[in-house]
């Protein structure tokens, strides 16, 4: 006996545009068995989280980019050396030229707040169907309206729709963390004679958004030489690995 097939996370099927029926060519000789419960969700609902989670990656891109260039500017030699001279009283924003390209950062990202939370909210209603994991054939029968016309659809199992929000909901809460840096650094200013240990929050806030950035799969390439004291570069920020649930597998009706 052949071992059993792997559960697909994506299937295009033909389905009834009337009563929603929807079927897979069996290929098990003398019928399929045993058959397991397999809940689906529209393809297109699983697009639309892939589609929001990459366009909260792209908002951070650019979050950390304005962060990444704050922290090489904001360090300076009396910065690295406790010892060393007091660093002059500057307004680093101002200085650095970055309140511009920061303010227009956090206001694309607030603009998006509302859209983001919506396409979290929203969950889809799944349809049972039934699965054979020898031959990867599905049924799932409905009452028919008297109108049986079958066009291929795609679908995709809940289990998949989980993993995308779940990835769209931690892409977006990075960009929150970074989008809470940038303000931070956009909005606060320093008690006269304590510009230095302002500074050195502001950078404390900055490289724990990027830290989370970076374990999310974004590059932050300066960080680790920020840190470590080292003269750090400008680079710009590119994402990392691609949202995993994008690579789901898809199967056409029949192929086994």
């Amino acid at each position: 006996m052949s071992a059993p097939m792997a559960v697909p996370k994506r299937l295009t099927i033909a389905t009834c545009i009337g009563c929603g029926a929807m079927s897979l060519p069996s290929g098990c000789p003398g019928g399929c068995g045993p058959e397991r419960k397999l809940e689906l969700v529209a393809g297109t609902d699983v697009d639309l989280l892939l589609e929001s989670a990459e366009r909260s990656r792209r908002r951070g891109q650019r979050l950390a980019a304005v962060l990444q260039s704050f922290l090489a500017d904001a360090l300076t030699p009396a910065d690295r050396s406790p010892g060393g001279p007091a660093a002059p009283d500057v307004d680093t924003g101002a200085a650095t030229g970055e309140l511009e390209r920061g303010h227009d950062a956090l206001r694309t990202h607030e603009r998006a707040l509302p859209a983001t939370v919506r396409e979290l909210a929203a969950a889809p209603d799944p349809v049972v169907t039934w699965w054979c994991e020898r031959c990867g054939g599905l049924e799932a029968p409905a009452p028919c309206v008297g109108v049986c016309i079958r066009q291929p659809a795609e679908w995709a199992t809940l289990e998949a729709w989980q993993e995308a929000h779940t990835a769209a909901a931690d892409t977006q809460e990075v960009e929150r963390q970074l989008a809470r840096a940038v303000r931070a650094m956009q909005l606060t200013r320093p008690r006269p004679g304590r510009e230095r240990q302002h500074r050195r929050a502001l950078r404390t806030t900055a490289r724990r958004a990027l830290r989370l950035w970076e374990a999310a799969g974004g590059e932050a390439p300066s960080l680790r030489a920020l840190a470590e004291g080292a003269s750090a570069d400008r680079h710009s920020t590119t994402m990392g690995a691609a949202n995993r649930a994008a690579r789901l597998e898809v199967i056409s009706p029949g192929k086994d």
